[in-house]
């Protein structure tokens, strides 16, 4: 009997431990189940067409010629293969490559919020976690992410769990080793969580005194890392000839702000020829760009200096603002002694580097180091204030920063893997320092101290937080799910009201591609089309264009055989083609065009009476692929669709005269 009570006893004393726990994650469980279904409803129910996200498509059709044995023809300029062999294998066993991904992207933010509150909960208490997580939940750019068929999210999903467990109270040799098997896994899919690895790497050799013990660990690390990447180095050395089958080039000769005619030259041969050259001769517009990109382009697109569509700030509407509580947070979390010997530190790195910025370099392109470095200081001369679990966000957000500034960042979601850092600052901001402001500003006005409840304090400020990003988040969605541009608060507020029904984007892509597959031997036929997703949905071959290659003047079969087309042009296309014809074996010319004159982002340009191309091609040439009556328009070029909506025609090509 005595056995029977102590183990009832015991048994009794489980279960109240498994109801703390339950009631403990039940508001990150809710906040994390509520994200999941109503981004689930958006997905699929409003999410039908593949448009905005068609780099998800470009990913899924190289992936599919891997698994078809033709991965030697394949290039994918920004991402190691591994992304594509996974979407295309679930895409096969779902027997539908766009729900595939869309799942992905799905089920990857919604771990991304789960994990998020575990993250902060390492560092700080459940209040600041919780709000943390409202935070990550409320955020346009991660929600916009959860409906896009893209790359980007499932790597990101991996590389926070690997933070989770390296701010964790006491991080083992076990969780070095899991977080090296989840980060080489990560980096199979995209580069950026290799760059975290490094960051991680550094703070396990620097986060205590027992340095034997910490370099033991660092080289198991990389040697397990290494393991997992082992596979991708090989099959890359085996088919391409090198372990990493990159160019950073690309984004220098894309994206640069600093360019010269001499250097885009040697770009496009680097490029086209798949080599790295005249490496002395960059070395000057190299740093230019380096810092413009560090201190500017890069930082934008996380703060949002003047980035109101692409922005991982707190308030993604109103520039610069973000940048408050994410600095007054790690100014409270630092507690810095305010002595003789700090300010006049502080205050040195100020005014040197304003000075340096004036003279060296430009006010309105480097303007953030004057905020940056002094901050950088403030953190050594307070090292001894960090926790070993805020350290690590710490590290590999600066190592992040430091190394991905080599190439300019174009979109605010490559700013994913480190981006946790911000929302655990705001929310310590918002749960520690908006209550002790509030209070003090109540206290002087009444002239008399008062306690007030800092609950009511947070809750108001999440509220407007929650309002404002709500309202941001549901315009994103709907410029990048419908027919809907956003012209100002005042008249997308009618337009709300009004109730006119909008027309989803890529309807029209679908449409045309139906047509298309039901056209004789269109599995061996190629389209020539702006759009990704148009051999998705014409179950046909396809060859990549943007319509503003070739020579001005030249006839129209010269632009859709590409005879005339410059290197870079022919080469981007190739390899942008399904399949893609990476070497330039095959030749390519299209059996179908697809001109989409009011579908296109050349229209905006034309509009704006300004075109925003280095070389404008034939662009204005094709114009009259448009005008069906026009007799310029080659013979052999027989329209088969025109759409009545957008415009987009559809011509069949005969090569047999």
């Amino acid at each position: 009997m005595g056995v029977i009570f102590i183990m009832k006893k015991q048994f009794n004393k489980n279960e109240v431990i498994k109801k703390n726990i339950i009631s403990s994650n039940k508001y990150p469980l809710i906040i994390t189940l509520g994200f999941f279904l109503i981004f689930s409803y958006i997905t699929f129910f409003h999410h039908n067409y593949w448009w905005s996200d068609v780099d998800g498509v470009f990913y899924l059709l190289t992936g599919d010629q891997i698994l078809d044995g033709d991965g030697h023809n394949v290039h994918i300029i920004d991402a190691p293969v591994g992304g594509s062999v996974l979407y295309a294998s679930i895409g096969s066993l779902l027997d539908n490559g766009f729900l595939a991904m869309k799942i992905i992207a799905l089920l990857s933010c919604t771990g991304i919020v789960f994990v998020s509150f575990y993250i902060i909960r390492n560092i700080f208490s459940f209040k600041v976690a919780l709000v943390g997580q409202l935070i990550v939940a409320f955020t346009p750019r991660l929600e916009l992410n959860a409906i896009l068929s893209m790359n980007e999210m499932f790597p990101v999903f991996l590389t926070f769990i690997s933070l989770f467990l390296i701010t964790k109270k006491h991080t083992n040799l076990r969780y070095l080793i899991l977080i090296s098997i989840i980060l080489g896994s990560a980096v199979m899919i995209r580069y950026q969580p290799g760059l975290v690895f490094i960051g991680i790497l550094i703070f396990v050799l620097i986060r205590d005194k027992k340095i034997r013990i910490n370099i033991t660990h660092a080289s198991i690390m990389m040697g397990i890392f290494l393991i997992v990447l082992s596979p991708l180095m090989m099959y890359n050395y085996s088919t391409y000839g090198s372990i990493l089958d990159s160019n950073p080039d690309f984004y220098f000769y894309s994206n640069a702000e600093i360019e010269t005619t001499e250097g885009n030259k040697i770009l496009e041969d680097n490029i086209t020829g798949e080599k790295v050259q005249d490496i002395i001769y960059f070395q000057n517009i190299f740093w230019e760009n380096y810092f413009y990109n560090l201190l500017y382009n890069n930082p934008n697109l996380f703060f949002n200096f003047n980035s109101a569509e692409h922005n991982l700030s707190v308030i993604p509407i109103i520039p610069f603002v973000g940048m408050i509580p994410v600095l007054g947070g790690l100014m409270y979390y630092l507690k810095p002694k305010w002595n003789k010997n700090n300010y006049i530190i502080l205050f040195s790195s100020i005014i040197i580097t304003t000075i340096s910025v004036l003279l060296i370099g430009s006010f309105e392109k480097h303007f953030f180091a004057i905020i940056l470095i002094p901050m950088i200081i403030l953190i050594i001369l307070n090292k001894k204030n960090i926790d070993n679990r805020l350290l690590p966000l710490l590290i590999v957000t600066m190592v992040f920063s430091v190394m991905i500034s080599i190439i300019p960042l174009h979109n605010a979601k490559h700013w994913f893997p480190v981006w946790i850092i911000a929302p655990t600052l705001i929310a310590l901001f918002i749960v520690e320092v908006i209550p002790k402001i509030y209070s003090k500003l109540i206290n002087i006005r009444n002239n008399k101290k008062k306690i007030i409840k800092s609950d009511k304090i947070i809750i108001v400020t999440l509220i407007l937080l929650v309002l404002i990003n709500v309202g941001y988040s549901s315009e994103v969605l709907k410029f990048y799910i419908y027919e809907d541009k956003y012209e100002g608060i005042e008249k997308q507020f009618i337009k709300t009201l009004s109730g006119v029904p909008l027309q989803e984007r890529g309807i029209d892509i679908k449409e045309m591609g139906d047509f298309l597959s039901k056209q004789p031997d269109i599995e061996n036929s190629y389209v020539m089309s702006h759009w990704w997703s148009m051999p998705y949905y014409a179950d046909s071959k396809y060859i990549y264009t943007e319509f503003k290659e070739g020579v001005e003047g030249d006839d129209l079969n010269k632009y859709v055989t590409r005879e005339n087309w410059n290197s870079y042009d022919r080469w981007f296309s190739n390899i942008a083609s399904h399949p893609a014809d990476r070497y330039d074996l095959l030749n390519l010319k299209p059996d179908y065009i697809v001109y989409e004159p009011n579908t296109t982002e050349y229209l905006e340009a034309k509009q704006l009476k300004g075109y925003t191309f280095k070389n404008l091609g034939q662009y204005k040439d094709l114009e009259i692929l448009a005008d069906i009556g026009n007799p310029s328009i080659p013979n052999n070029f027989e329209l088969i669709y025109v759409s009545n909506s957008t415009g987009a025609v559809i011509y069949k090509i005969d090569y047999s005269d």
